[in-house]
């Protein structure tokens, strides 16, 4: 499973729709190309709060020179 299947499946599992989820994987995949850069590890973290989720994410990146 490559990343983006990897971020993909962690975002629907806090029921965002599919769609959604793979435009916002697109994005996060563009903005990481546009730097030249190449995600080395991430992490993904979900607490529930009275008002809401929140999601935490975390990269690692090189910036490739």
């Amino acid at each position: 499973m490559g990343k983006k299947e990897k971020i993909s499946s962690v975002l629907q599992l806090v029921g965002g729709r599919a769609e959604n989820v793979e435009k916002i994987v697109e994005e996060m995949d563009k903005f990481f190309d546009n730097l030249n850069a190449e995600v080395e590890d991430w992490k993904f973290s979900i607490e529930e709060f009275r008002d809401g989720t929140r999601i935490f994410a975390r990269f690692q990146i090189l910036i490739k020179k």
